[in-house]
């Protein structure tokens, strides 16, 4: 059974031991992928206007999602980790957070980093429209 609480400073461990272990199931070190920024949303998401979710199956920690509200209709998700023991996780997360928040019609899963299983993970879900990404600079003034 599946079931869910808001993110707080008395489950953040837990949190973080879906990190730990979301991070051995995909092989990597202290460090690599999103770990660092993925903690320092988990310690200061109150602050950060973030909004965080542990899911637990059948009571044990099974993975969180944490996700901004952008405008009324619409949410970012910034992380979402589940452990590889609890297949149909990331749907059942997803799910139950759009069941929570009913005034999110739109979840932005931003960009895949050039990951193909980010990727597909991303196309599985249907996404009503793919957009590009691009990064702004200030244009070098000549002189």
């Amino acid at each position: 059974m599946l079931s869910h609480e808001a993110l707080t400073s008395s489950n953040v461990d837990a949190c973080l031991d879906v990190l730990a272990g979301w991070m051995a199931d995909k092989e990597m070190g202290s460090g690599e992928a999103d770990e660092a920024a993925c903690r320092e949303a988990l310690a200061g998401a109150g602050s950060l206007g973030l909004d965080g979710w542990l899911f637990r199956a059948d009571g044990r920690p099974a993975g969180f999602l944490i996700a901004q509200p952008l405008v009324a209709d619409t949410a970012a998700v910034r992380f979402a980790k589940g452990l590889d023991a609890y297949a149909g996780i990331y749907p059942a997360m997803f799910q139950a957070y759009c069941r929570q928040r009913s005034e999110v019609a739109w979840l932005n899963f931003e960009q895949d980093l050039g990951n193909p299983n980010f990727r597909r993970t991303k196309l599985s879900f249907r996404p009503t429209a793919l957009l590009g990404k691009f990064r702004v600079r200030p244009r070098q003034q000549r002189c």
